[in-house]
């Protein structure tokens, strides 16, 4: 199981790389977009996620991210996906599956697909809104959603006329003053390395997270996707400390709600010739009312969260598909819940 551990040492990575610059000064935002909510949604679940209440009358802009799998050799976007081998390039409509129509795999919000009509090769999307005091609900479309693996990011942005009346509690990446552990700035989208903090995600290969370290070398093939919210490791600084907060607000990451998910994948060979595997896991950080016995997380009523890792966490999900093992879909899954919200 050497791709579990690979999972396993680079989470901690993501932990350990960012630090802030020395001044403590909070500058005025003068953007007319602040982040209000970030969320994730789970591929392979039709239970919808929703978002904080939208003040009424207020503009507010979403923009949803990233890609998931789908099964049967599909990645998908918010819009549009891609079919290995039979697809030629990405479209609305799911190569093998058009009789379900274009909706089929998109992101709905409130019910609606509302991301555009074309794909978009980045794949992200935005669309506006008018708030109406109530919250945005977000769920993938799917016929088979147990077939499907990760999920989206979407965060939400309120439009301020008057940048004076903006929170002033955080500093943000945006700002120019957050930095390294070598000094360099952290900037918006991915840095040499493959960290994207702003979007709270590595991809890349799994020595790049490690800055190519020596001991590593056996594994610089391997690919590394992680994937993480901003209990985990936020993308701002709202509690004074001139550091990227984790678990905001809490002395540990217990009851935080943190999360974190990992894919990876590569080849190798044996006897019988090349072999492709992959693996992905699902870690939160333990419930506050919680139990830890024998090396498993229980609920408060006694039900198997997952086994424990790194003493605060614990693993709900991990599936594995491996061409020369044989390995092929679940190999756990939480007997509470596999989602990773509400933790």
């Amino acid at each position: 199981m050497r791709k579990i551990l690979f999972g396993i040492f680079a989470f901690v990575f993501a932990f350990a790389f960012v630090v802030s610059s020395a001044d403590a000064a909070k500058p005025l935002k003068t953007e007319p977009w602040t982040s209000v909510d970030s969320l994730y949604i789970e591929a392979d679940t039709l239970n919808p996620v929703e978002s904080v209440p939208l003040e009424d009358g207020a503009k507010y802009k979403v923009v949803v991210k990233g890609t998931y799998f789908a099964g049967d050799g599909i990645e998908a976007d918010a819009k549009c996906s891609f079919r290995t081998p039979t697809s030629i390039e990405w479209t609305d409509l799911v190569n093998h599956y058009e009789s379900f129509g274009p909706e089929l795999l998109d992101l709905m919000m409130n019910g609606d697909s509302v991301w555009g009509d074309e794909c978009n090769p980045e794949h992200t999307y935005y669309t506006t809104v008018i708030g109406d005091g109530g919250p945005l609900s977000f769920n993938i479309y799917d016929i088979y959603p147990s077939n499907n693996t990760e999920g989206l990011d979407v965060e939400i942005y309120k439009f301020w006329k008057n940048p004076g009346e903006q929170p002033n509690s955080c500093t943000t990446i945006q700002s120019g003053e957050l930095l390294t552990s070598d000094g360099s700035t952290i900037e918006t989208g991915f840095d040499q390395w493959g960290y994207n903090y702003q979007g709270k995600l590595f991809n890349g290969k799994y020595c790049d997270a490690y800055k190519d370290a020596a001991w590593c070398q056996e594994y610089k093939e391997d690919n590394l996707i992680m994937k993480w919210n901003d209990a985990w490791l936020s993308n701002k600084d709202c509690s004074g400390d001139n550091k990227l907060d984790r678990h905001y607000g809490l002395d540990s990451y217990i009851g935080s709600g943190a999360w974190l998910t990992n894919h990876m994948s590569g080849v190798y060979s044996d006897k019988n010739g090349d072999q492709k595997w992959n693996y992905f896991v699902k870690i939160v950080a333990a419930p506050e009312d919680a139990e830890q016995k024998n090396g498993i997380w229980y609920s408060a009523d006694g039900v198997e969260i997952g086994p424990s890792i790194w003493g605060e966490f614990a693993i709900i999900q991990e599936v594995s598909n491996d061409s020369g093992t044989g390995d092929h879909g679940l190999l756990y899954k939480s007997l509470l819940r596999s989602g990773l919200g509400n933790w």
